[in-house]
Parts: structure tokens; C-alpha cells; sequence
């Protein structure tokens, strides 16, 4: 089985109801999404430290904004899948933006790696569509299990990891069992 059916497979059984088309895109897209991280890591030996790297947000899809399933707890249970069947790793906490109406997610392996996805409205078509995007990740994620808010541009920075500010987690533990569709 490839990667990209691997995605689609989880895409699919954990949203069952989104049209198998959508599931196709996801996983289209997350894979081009790897593959171009991959293409960074053996490009440079401090590929995190390039600019082009730090600043790339990749399109993953854009959703018409009556669809609410990118806001569902599945959707956020199939991005933590996805990452863990693409980077060949284990995400072990998760944090989000707890009151923005743009969603951001993080989440972070058990090196210390975060990913995040963010859910925001489409700037070519603001009342229509949303666009999920992707960033690359980031490696010395410092979490804490307190409240904390951070900015999203603050959060995206090289930084981050020395500004004495913490990742807010949850734990995905429930995740990585096979506990079914709901298992959140």
C-alpha cells in the first residue's frame, strides 16, 4: 500500500460522511506536503534555520465554509494519524487555539517535533471558503501542561523554543490506540 492510500484510508474511515473525492485530495496533498519537507532535510543540513522553509505555508485543500468537519475532533484524530504514518513517528500531545475563530493545531511527537495545521478563511474568497494549510515542522518544542496563549506568528518562529514560553498539550495517548472512529 502507498502513503498516499494510507492517508486516504484513514481519511475515509474516520470520515466517513466527507465525499471519497475530499479524502483523495487530503491525501494527495499531505503526501506532496512530506515530500516537500523531505526535499528541505536533504537539501541542507540546517534546513529549519532557511527561510524559505520557515515562511512556507503549503495549501493542503480549501473547504467551503459550510462544511464544519475540519473543526470535528475526527478531523483533528486523522491529522495526528496522518502525521505518524507519513514521518514515521509518534504524536504524543496536542494543543489548539481554545477561542480564535481560526483554528490552529499543534502537534507535537515524543522528540519534541510540533507540526501545525491551521484552519483559516480563504483570502481570495473570505465569506466563501476556508483554506487548510500546513507548516513545516519544528524541532525543541518545550510543553508544558498549564494554560498559556501564544500567537500564531510567535508560535511559527525558530524561536520559540528559547523564549521561555511553553506548548499548552493534551495527550494523544487514546489516539494511538486502535479505539475506533470516536477514540478522542
Amino acid at each position: 500500500m502507498t502513503a498516499e492510500a494510507g492517508v486516504v484510508g484513514i481519511f475515509s474511515r474516520l470520515l466517513p460522511w466527507v465525499p471519497a473525492s475530499v479524502g483523495s485530495k487530503y491525501g494527495e496533498e499531505m503526501c506532496a506536503y512530506h515530500a516537500a519537507f523531505t526535499r528541505f532535510r536533504v537539501g541542507a543540513m540546517n534546513y529549519e534555520g532557511d527561510p524559505e522553509y520557515l515562511n512556507t505555508q503549503t495549501t493542503i485543500m480549501e473547504v467551503p465554509k459550510d462544511q464544519c468537519w475540519p473543526f470535528c475532533p475526527n478531523f483533528r484524530k486523522c491529522v495526528c494519524l496522518t502525521l505518524q504514518e507519513l514521518f514515521k513517528t509518534k504524536i504524543v500531545s496536542f494543543s489548539m487555539s481554545p477561542v480564535s475563530l481560526d483554528q490552529h493545531m499543534v502537534f507535537v511527537d515524543e522528540s519534541a517535533n510540533r507540526w501545525i495545521m491551521s484552519v483559516v478563511e480563504s483570502p481570495r474568497d473570505p465569506d466563501g471558503m476556508n483554506v487548510v494549510y500546513m507548516h513545516f515542522p519544528r524541532s525543541n518544542t518545550p510543553i508544558c501542561k498549564c494554560v498559556n496563549s501564544t500567537e500564531l506568528v510567535d508560535l511559527n518562529a525558530m524561536s520559540f523554543g528559547l523564549s521561555g514560553q511553553n506548548l499548552v498539550v493534551s495527550n494523544t495517548a487514546c489516539w494511538n490506540a486502535e479505539a475506533g472512529a470516536l477514540g478522542v
